[in-house]
């Protein structure tokens, strides 16, 4: 989920050894950002295609997407929060960050649902209530039904509204003591409703807010620690130090987010408690080494264009899995399987064509005589 990001920052398109010290370790998030997209994704297939739970875990993802958010937004706005950038600002750009690429989710899956034989009217009003981020609750079905991912979007949106309005300006150690409550939020959920599974239907809505509120506010305790120990005081720069540390850093970044989704899929991944005990306990440390690691050139070049894709890759991945399932609908096995392939590849590039078309746009209103200070807080 989230992510979901998520987050949600799009990366540069184009990395190197350079512009991971130049954008701070930010390229190795990007990495776990982008993995953790392609995991949501694969979770997905293998629940419309009706697979083993190898990807069965896959949903925690989104918390990943929440816990990064939080930390890479208080190191880029909570100085210009504290200097007078107002929360509606602030949201503006999240919404100009986030809108356009989750509007075309939603167009795309409206599309679908309309080849599926979904009355037009009703069609027309469902996408307009969805393109207003406007829930619709109908007991076990998905408030957001032409895209279910989109509930993610709207709790981190909540997050953010009270990250500008009240959390930055809460002392660090405040921040701090709430991650028990919330995080005792996350256990209380697994208790009553056995996973995390929970936050995209009707009757569970509820538990999108507290499993964003551990995550979200875990990742600006965080982002805050990076600050006080001087590894980049307003950015996620830190100088360039290619040493066996390093090296070591960037294999664990690579290796851990794969591994403890993939327990998901063993008899450790059964236990009761698994979902809350990787998002409390794992997913926190394994953001911070990650933001310590230095990535190899050809590793950075690999993390920037997975961070490009990671959000449009969540916002699109859902409605043209639904397209493929349509299209393969009554052929053979052999074909079946050749669609659904085809399928998770086309997602993929239409991720990576999104990107380099939002990139260009992005780069092009930097670049207007206009720009603005605003303008460039946009960018980051």
């Amino acid at each position: 989920m989230h992510p979901i990001p998520t987050t949600t920052e799009t990366a540069p398109l184009r990395s190197s050894a350079a512009s991971s010290v130049a954008g701070g370790h930010r390229v190795g998030l990007d990495l776990l950002r982008g993995v953790a997209a392609v995991f949501v994704m694969l979770h997905h297939a293998e629940f419309f295609y009706g697979l083993a739970g190898f990807w069965a875990h896959g949903y925690i993802a989104v918390d990943f997407f929440f816990l990064l958010s939080g930390f890479v937004l208080a190191i880029r706005y909570e100085g210009a929060m504290r200097e007078g950038l107002r929360a509606r600002t602030f949201l503006a750009l999240r919404i100009r960050r986030l809108w356009p690429t989750m509007a075309m989710g939603i167009v795309l899956g409206a599309a679908v649902s309309g080849l599926d034989g979904v009355p037009i009217t009703a069609l027309a009003v469902q996408t307009l209530v969805q393109l207003c981020f406007m829930p619709v609750f109908a007991g076990r079905f998905p408030v957001f039904p032409l895209n279910g991912v989109q509930w993610s979007l709207l709790v981190e949106f909540v997050a953010n509204a009270v990250h500008a309005t009240l959390l930055y300006r809460l002392t660090t150690r405040v921040c701090a003591a709430l991650l028990l409550p919330t995080a005792a939020g996350l256990f209380l959920l697994v208790y009553r409703e056995h996973s995390l599974a929970i936050g995209d239907v009707g009757h569970t809505w509820y538990a999108g807010f507290v499993r964003v509120a551990f995550s979200y506010l875990c990742g600006i305790v965080l982002g805050r620690w990076w600050q006080s120990r001087a590894v980049g005081a307003s950015s996620l720069a830190a100088p360039e130090r290619r040493s066996l540390a390093g090296r070591w850093l960037s294999t664990v970044s690579l290796v851990a987010l794969p591994l403890v989704l993939w327990l998901g899929a063993s008899s450790i991944g059964s236990l009761r408690y698994f979902d809350p005990v990787i998002v409390t306990l794992v997913f926190p440390p394994l953001v911070w080494l990650t933001a310590h690691a230095t990535l190899s050139p050809a590793l950075t070049q690999v993390a920037g264009r997975l961070g490009a894709i990671s959000y449009p890759l969540y916002a699109l991945h859902l409605p043209l899995i639904r397209a493929g399932e349509m299209v393969g609908e009554g052929r053979s096995s052999v074909a079946l399987a050749a669609i659904r392939l085809v399928t998770l590849a086309v997602a993929v590039v239409a991720a990576w064509q999104w990107a380099v078309w939002t990139e260009r746009r992005a780069r092009a209103a930097a670049n207007a005589p206009s720009a603005s200070k605003t303008g460039h807080l946009a960018q980051a």
